[in-house]
């Protein structure tokens, strides 16, 4: 069901990888949004959140912040990249709603408070 959590489980050297939100995980096929749930952005999971705080889910380095402020990438020193999307249909949100408090090229810890 949660394929990401087998690749975790085959490096070594990555420990835990937290949620981003706290809320009720559930996988991708669920996801009400075709590409997320044919797994079109790559493998992975879905959070619904209840709380609006979002968090570094593991350390890494910010690789980049789309323009709509609703994208994440982060890649750790193994060489994960994840792929943070908060929310669906957010493009239309203009990059609104949401403060980021990172930028490209900087390094976060795990559970360090990102976005709000």
């Amino acid at each position: 069901m949660f394929r990401i959590f087998d690749l975790l489980k085959s490096r070594a050297r990555l420990s835990k990888v937290l949620a981003p939100v706290q809320g009720r995980l559930f996988p991708l096929e669920d996801v009400n949004d075709e590409i997320f749930a044919s797994e079109g952005l790559g493998e992975g999971f879905a959070v619904q959140p209840s709380s609006d705080l979002i968090y570094a889910p593991l350390n890494g380095t910010v690789t980049s912040l789309f323009p709509t402020n609703y994208e994440i990438g982060i890649r750790t020193k193994e060489g994960l990249d994840l792929l943070i999307h908060l929310g669906l249909n957010t493009v239309e949100l203009g990059g609104g709603g949401c403060d980021i408090l990172v930028e490209a090229g900087q390094e976060v810890k795990k559970g360090s408070y990102w976005l709000r």
